[in-house]
C-alpha cells in the first residue's frame, strides 16, 4: 500500500520515471481524505487497485490504514482507518 494523494494533493515524490512512494504521513487535526494505491498478490496473480479513505484526525493521535482482501472475490478489497495503539513520538 502506498499513499497517492492527501486531501486532493499529490504526495508521491518524483516523476513518472522514478517515483518514491510515501509510507507514512503527518496530518493536522481535522477531516482528511487519503487516496491509496494497493498492490495485492494472490498466489501467482497480481491485482492493482486504488481507493479513498476519509476520517477525522484528532490531536496527538496516530492512525493506521488497514486493508483486507475479499475472501470470495480476490480482486476486491476494503480499506479503513484505525487509531494506532502506539503513542505519537515527541518532536
Amino acid at each position: 500500500m502506498s499513499f497517492q494523494k492527501m486531501d486532493g494533493v499529490d504526495v508521491a515524490l518524483g516523476s513518472s520515471w522514478r517515483t518514491v512512494k510515501m509510507k507514512s504521513l503527518e496530518l493536522a487535526p481535522g477531516r482528511h481524505t487519503v487516496s491509496i494505491e494497493i498492490t495485492m498478490r494472490f498466489f501467482e496473480q497480481t491485482f492493482d487497485g486504488s481507493t479513498n479513505v476519509s476520517f477525522v484526525a484528532k490531536p496527538g493521535k496516530t492512525y493506521v490504514i488497514r486493508t483486507q482482501i475479499n475472501s470470495s472475490d480476490h480482486q476486491s478489497l476494503r480499506a479503513w482507518v484505525e487509531q494506532s495503539k502506539r503513542a505519537v513520538p515527541d518532536p
